[in-house]
């Protein structure tokens, strides 16, 4: 196993962040776990970010400057590969870390050897108190997957040897979603958690990625998750029949080809107890009826044939979302 120099590195990226750069910098130098270096990678920025970066006389900050701008994944990947940490926290430009952000995943990470990823609960827009909290244990995090991403990016804190050992870095094929894209290729080679506490402020504004490039940070998520949809295909036994986002096919043929492959991942996981069913089920039936939310227009009997899914019964309260879809689908109508 490599053996690494300090406890943990601090991985920020920033570019022309001088507004909110000095308040998550010395969120980072504040903490009072201490034992790191904060790697801050400089991507070309045309403000004052980088006379900012010179200010703090912290032995701890290594800025590398990128001469022209090469974007976040890029940066992040230049970041690293200077890394010398075991644990490798991620960090925002223009987000606020609590005081003991460190010391708490460092701990938990130090005492749960098995997980390789562990993120937090955190508060999505800084004194909103709109605290975001996602499942805690793999499984469902693993699960979920499939229709959400469970897991934060920049509250994390990653096991420096997992991605060294397979030789893992940002894609940068997945712009934009650079960061669940790592972690479906994560999600098969160790565990995930998410620490039960706030631990971190995220930034909430009009140049936020998820406000600004919201349709491509999904459409970039939608490949990850069919990546991640044919990997649990693959492990159960099963032949993709259909994948869940695929631009060549449209239509209720489509849907019909998902359902027979959702219930035939069901029929197999009953039979082998790979994974979770009463998770596995639920995750399957959501996915497939945000697929079917896509489809506009649907004669009555391919309707009907929705209401009626055998998918829909893994549901909870199966019958008030069969009632709520008939609605949706009269006033469409």
């Amino acid at each position: 196993m490599a053996s690494y120099i300090k406890k943990a590195s601090v991985l920020m990226a920033c570019y022309n962040s001088e507004s909110f750069l000095g308040e998550a910098v010395d969120s980072v130098l504040d903490q009072s776990f201490r034992d790191f270096e904060f790697i801050i990678v400089n991507d070309g920025s045309t403000d004052r970010s980088r006379d900012l970066l010179s200010r703090h006389n912290d032995s701890r900050v290594k800025v590398i400057d990128n001469e022209v701008n090469l974007g976040l994944i890029s940066s992040l990947n230049i970041g690293l590969s200077t890394c010398e940490g075991e644990y490798i926290i991620r960090m925002d430009a223009d987000d606020i870390s609590e005081p003991q952000r460190f010391e708490k995943l460092i701990s938990y990470m130090d005492n749960n050897p098995d997980i390789g990823a562990c993120s937090s609960y955190f508060e999505f827009g800084i004194g909103s108190n709109n605290v975001i909290k996602y499942p805690l244990g793999h499984e469902e995090i693993f699960l979920s997957f499939l229709t959400s991403c469970p897991f934060g990016h920049a509250p994390a804190i990653l096991r420096h040897s997992v991605l060294d050992e397979n030789q893992l870095e940002y894609d940068p094929d997945f712009v934009h979603s650079e960061d669940s894209n790592l972690w479906v290729r994560m999600l098969n080679l160790t565990r995930f958690a998410n620490y039960p506490e706030m631990l971190y402020r995220v930034r909430v504004h009009s140049l936020s990625i998820t406000r600004k490039f919201h349709d491509q940070v999904n459409l970039s998520f939608c490949k990850s998750r069919n990546i991640h949809f044919t990997n649990i295909c693959s492990t159960l036994g099963v032949p993709v029949t259909a994948l869940p986002f695929d631009s060549t096919k449209e239509g209720f043929g489509h849907v019909l080809e998902m359902e027979k492959g959702m219930l035939g991942m069901i029929k197999r996981n009953e039979e082998t107890g790979l994974y979770d069913a009463d998770l596995l089920n639920k995750n399957l039936s959501d996915l497939w009826l945000e697929t079917v939310s896509n489809i506009k227009d649907l004669p009555l009997t391919d309707f009907l044939h929705v209401v009626f899914s055998p998918l829909l019964k893994y549901r909870s309260k199966s019958f008030p979302l069969r009632l709520r879809l008939l609605k949706k689908w009269l006033k469409a109508g």
